[in-house]
């Protein structure tokens, strides 16, 4: 039993002692960089957070103190010995002009100033369309005021305070001139947004200062009933202790478009009776300058921030984020970031149209509910942009205000410093650890280089490289560790390449024994392979004249001969697809569609035999040696399979190649015969001949066709062919007569040939020759063998195939003459296609008695057929 031997102990003791080196320091740089940032974040986290209980505790004691001013100047302006009088005089004079008479038309102007100031700013808060008479004051004093101090004030909207006194020559205009100076100094000195006098009987503001739609309305019966104004009033009366200073929390003001608004009363006492109520109206813009002085004064932080919740969870200060967007004129900024926590679009749309998010924007983190609740204390979590941030928070001793205030930086800001620690730290480790590993590694060179070579060896031997060298002069185990794996490679490689060699010889001889579509499936493991095909096209050609080129040549020439022959084939055969059989002589046989399927096999078959037929007629065959071919085409099923064990070859059987191989007797010389199967699948497109029943055993009469060419003519060009031809045969003699004149004129080497010639019977026979060519293009077949006796009559006259080209050019010369404008170029294009249909077979036909001479075959020369007799003696 193979005991496996742990890595360590395989080792030398140089290297247990490298690795042992740089385990130690990598290990020592780890710890201390573990600890360094360990103790690093939580001094900076310590630091972040007192910083904040610093904030925070500042923050609170700054608006603790500025509530508990706020409620003493409420006190002192209370008790006043000018606002006591004002008061008194304002009660008195509201009530003398409650009595007074108010004509109707102050109606109209009063409503105008409400529709074009007041109510769109209203709408855009309430979302419905105000009607003036749910908001027209209903007192006689309201109206008299709103229509002196509101409608008929010169000054715009937020400037009213700068009238000091109606030009209404009243008792009230005059004590409005008298203290309407100081109070408006008051509230503008102090940054209030509102000052108001009410009376705390009937609950009427009897004066205001900045004479907004609430001016002379009464708060118990009037539109504001509802208001936050109206509540604390009602809770100043209820009681009405002097030295009470009560507190409503923010709320939407209508009168002041909706702005969030809170309010501060207290009563006022003339001696032992109370004659009124002092309120005071802030808007959140003090607050929220009180919240950020501190930040924007003592603060380089870019993220540090202080803001306030009230009970219901929402703002009560504007954030520094909101008031930095504001000043850079980018509220959506803001207010995108509000959209990613899911803040509604409504209440978006409210923070927008306001510049203010205070009563709007909901604070869901979980220190606001625990300030709320009365918890002090720091944490780490999401903040309302959903940043994390460190969070220090307590809530406020404010009287009548359940409010908490929240002090915040980013976390990736407090923990800035970490970031550029921790970089330092990883920069430091890695020159630490790459400098130990460099040391270790310049150690260990000597020992590690004979291995690492002997590896790089050991790679290329793997790789196929066997003439590989290495060259170590060791003497310890590693140099005798080389010497052996170097006779072992050397070994291996003579066996390697025996091999190969023998690999090679196999695929060659099995290619040669089977198609490779076959060689793939024995390599693949099938035992037994036998397919039945369907449909295939074999061709069988049987080579004339072997015999004969026998007794004039040596066998080796005679095999030299025929092997670069049967070469040819094989390379025209592997370009149409075609698999060659083996035969028991030196005929040829191959098939299109066997192992790979093919729906053309017959047209590549076909065009196959034309290519052989073209091969045995080059010089170094067919007109050298006078070889020629005999074709047979077939198309049907045929079966197929690998037979034998020991000795094998893919063999192919049935009806199909026993009738092929028959066939091609019937064939004559250089000539392609196919069966009605082969002609059908090539009748649209080959033109062939029936050349009737043949005898074949087994089979019994068997029809045939003989291939004349490859071209077909369209039914289409037959018509142009024929219908020109008709215009131009009644005047058939003036067209033989044009025909000669432009020959002889172009091609003078031809009068000589027509000297004892009458010419005008010469014309007339061209012009019936012409007819019955084209009478019989609709059924080539039944006059390709009469064009077939005419270039062979040609032949004999001595016309070349060259010169087909001009006979060509001339009859297209004379039926542009003749036909005009009716010789169209779809015409030209179908009478040039016509002439190169029948003058192919012309030819073809005097090629194929020079091919039959040279074979030694007897070739009738004497015309034979009617067409023949006809055009005796017509040398073109």
């Amino acid at each position: 039993m193979k005991v496996q031997i742990p890595l360590i102990h395989q080792l030398t003791f140089k290297s247990k002692l490298i690795l042992l080196t740089l385990f130690a320091s990598i290990s020592s740089v780890i710890v201390i960089a573990i600890l360094s940032i360990g103790l690093s974040r939580r001094g900076l986290r310590q630091a972040a957070f007192s910083q904040l209980n610093v904030l925070r505790s500042e923050q609170a004691e700054q608006v603790q103190n500025y509530f508990q001013q706020l409620q003493s100047h409420t006190l002192t302006l209370s008790a006043n010995r000018a606002i006591v009088v004002a008061m008194v005089e304002f009660n008195k004079e509201f009530r003398r002009l409650d009595r007074q008479f108010i004509p109707t038309e102050w109606d109209e102007p009063l409503k105008r100033y409400y529709e074009a100031n007041y109510f769109p700013r209203l709408s855009d808060i309430t979302g419905s369309e105000p009607r003036f008479g749910s908001y027209r004051p209903s007192g006689q004093a309201a109206r008299y005021l709103q229509h002196y101090y509101l409608s008929q004030n010169d000054y715009l909207d937020a400037e009213k305070n700068q009238l000091i006194t109606a030009d209404d020559d009243s008792e009230y205009s005059r004590y409005h001139s008298e203290f309407h100076p100081l109070l408006n100094d008051i509230a503008q000195q102090f940054g209030y947004a509102d000052l108001y006098l009410i009376n705390q009987k009937t609950g009427d503001i009897v004066y205001s200062v900045n004479k907004r739609p609430d001016y002379g309305t009464n708060l118990e019966t009037g539109a504001y009933r509802d208001s936050s104004l109206a509540d604390l009033v009602a809770t100043v009366r209820e009681s009405s202790a002097r030295g009470e200073v009560a507190i409503a929390d923010f709320a939407p003001y209508e009168p002041a478009s909706g702005v969030p608004s809170l309010f501060i009363a207290s009563p006022i006492y003339n001696g032992p009776y109370v004659v009124g109520i002092l309120a005071i109206r802030l808007e959140t813009d003090q607050i929220s300058q009180l919240m950020t002085e501190t930040l924007t004064e003592d603060t380089p932080s870019t993220s540090l921030d202080s803001y306030l919740v009230g009970a219901d969870g929402s703002l009560r200060s504007e954030p520094q984020f909101f008031r930095d967007s504001l000043s850079k004129d980018d509220i959506q900024s803001y207010t995108r970031r509000l959209r990613r926590q899911g803040v509604s679009d409504e209440t978006l749309a409210a923070i927008t149209r306001l510049e203010s998010p205070v009563l709007l924007q909901p604070v869901k983190a979980a220190a606001a509910q625990s300030a709320i609740g009365g918890a002090t204390d720091t944490e780490r979590l999401q903040d309302y942009r959903g940043v994390s941030v460190l969070s220090a928070y307590a809530p406020l001793e404010i009287e009548g205000l359940d409010w908490a205030v929240i002090s915040q930086i980013d976390t990736a800001e407090a923990f800035a410093t970490l970031t550029h620690l921790e970089l330092a730290i990883l920069v430091a480790s890695i020159l630490l650890i790459t400098a130990f590993t460099f040391l270790a590694m310049a150690a260990a060179t000597m020992t590690i280089q004979p291995v690492r070579q002997l590896n790089e060896w050991a790679d290329r031997v793997v790789d196929g490289d066997f003439e590989a060298e290495i060259d170590l002069d060791l003497e310890d185990e590693i140099g005798q560790l080389t010497d052996t794996l170097q006779i072992m490679v050397t070994s291996l490689s003579h066996q390697v390449a025996t091999l190969d060699q023998k690999m090679a010889q196999n695929e060659v001889l099995l290619t040669n024994l089977v198609p490779p579509a076959i060689a793939k499936r024995l390599k693949r493991g099938e035992t037994i392979i036998a397919d039945q095909i369907r449909q295939i096209t074999v061709i069988y050609a049987n080579i004339v004249g072997i015999s004969e080129l026998s007794q004039t040549l040596s066998p080796e020439e005679v095999t030299a001969l025929l092997t670069k022959l049967m070469q040819a084939f094989d390379d025209v055969g592997e370009q149409h697809g075609m698999e060659r059989q083996n035969t028991p002589s030196v005929d040829y046989m191959a098939i299109c569609g066997l192992t790979t399927a093919r729906l053309d096999h017959t047209k590549r078959t076909v065009d196959f035999a034309l290519e052989m037929l073209k091969i045995i007629n080059l010089p170094e065959f067919g007109q050298s040696f006078a070889l020629g071919l005999r074709l047979a085409v077939h198309t049907g099923p045929v079966t197929a399979g690998v037979v034998g064990t020991k000795r094998f070859g893919y063999s192919v059987w049935g009806e199909s190649i026993y009738l092929v191989t028959r066939l091609y007797a019937h064939a004559a010389l250089n000539s392609v015969v196919l069966t009605e199967a082969a002609y059908q699948q090539i009748a649209e497109t080959y033109t062939c001949v029936a050349a009737g029943a043949v005898a074949i055993e087994k089979f019994g009469r068997v029809e045939t066709w003989i291939l004349a060419t490859r071209e077909k003519l369209a039914v289409r060009q037959v018509e142009l062919v024929q219908r020109s031809f008709a215009k131009v045969e009644p005047i058939s003699e003036q067209v033989g007569k044009l025909f000669y004149e432009h020959l002889f004129e172009t091609r003078p080497d031809f009068k000589p040939l027509f000297s004892s010639t009458d010419m005008e019977t010469q014309q007339r026979k061209l012009m019936m020759t012409l007819a019955t060519a084209v009478e019989g293009l609709r059924h080539p077949e039944e006059i390709i063998s009469k064009v077939q006796a005419l270039g062979r009559s040609h032949q004999g006259y001595g016309v070349k195939a060259e010169d087909y080209e001009a006979i060509g050019a001339t009859l297209l010369w004379t039926l542009k003459e003749k036909l005009g404008d009716d010789f169209t170029p779809e015409v030209k294009r179908a009478w040039e296609v016509a002439f190169q249909f029948l003058s192919k077979i012309m030819i073809n036909a005097a090629a194929q008695i020079e091919s039959d001479t040279q074979a030694g075959t007897e070739l009738e020369t004497e015309p034979t057929t009617e067409l023949e007799i006809e055009l005796k003696g017509i040398e073109v």
